[in-house]
């Protein structure tokens, strides 16, 4: 253990501490009078430090693993996300953001599209026939994942979708 001396201000004592590691640090508190007698105080306390943006992974859309999609636009797109991050050790998931064809943080802000945790774990998000309706072209599906002090991932490429709407001679 590393002690760091306190500085007296008034009516109490002060401290810099400074947490290099990511997960539980452990704060115990010491007293020494100026006879060189030293208590350890049964005031201690468990800071969690988290520096570390979570990561998310795909896992399916309409309970397919395939990462091409064809689609015709007529039905949603059921998205199931991997987290990672979420032990005790970390703040959580805050959100799991989708944006179509963009990957600047600006176009994860104004996402409406936000993936729901579900009973076996996952996350969820329903790419409606809406949205779906307002892209002309083949587009491609990111992610970006935030934890609840705002560590954010990088924009994360899930799938690609190829749009046929045509229909068969």
């Amino acid at each position: 253990a590393t002690w760091i001396p306190c500085v007296y201000k008034g009516a109490s004592y002060s401290a810099t501490l400074n947490f290099e590691e990511d997960g539980a640090n452990f704060v115990n508190i010491r007293a020494i009078d100026n006879a060189g007698n030293e208590t350890l105080l049964n005031a201690y306390d468990t800071i969690y430090v988290d520096t570390a943006a979570p990561s998310v992974s795909f896992d399916s859309v309409n309970e397919s693993a395939d990462t091409q999609v064809l689609i015709n636009g007529e039905n949603a797109l059921v998205v199931k996300l991997k987290a990672e991050g979420e032990d005790t050790s970390t703040s959580g998931i805050e959100s799991i953001k989708l944006a179509l064809n963009e990957k600047t943080n600006s176009a994860f802000t104004a996402s409406s599209l936000v993936a729901s945790k579900t009973d076996d774990g996952l996350y969820t998000c329903t790419i409606s026939t809406d949205v779906l309706a307002t892209v002309t072209d083949d587009f491609t599906v990111y992610a970006q994942i935030s934890d609840n002090v705002g560590n954010k991932s990088g924009a994360v490429t899930l799938f690609q979708v190829k749009m046929d709407d045509e229909d068969p001679d």
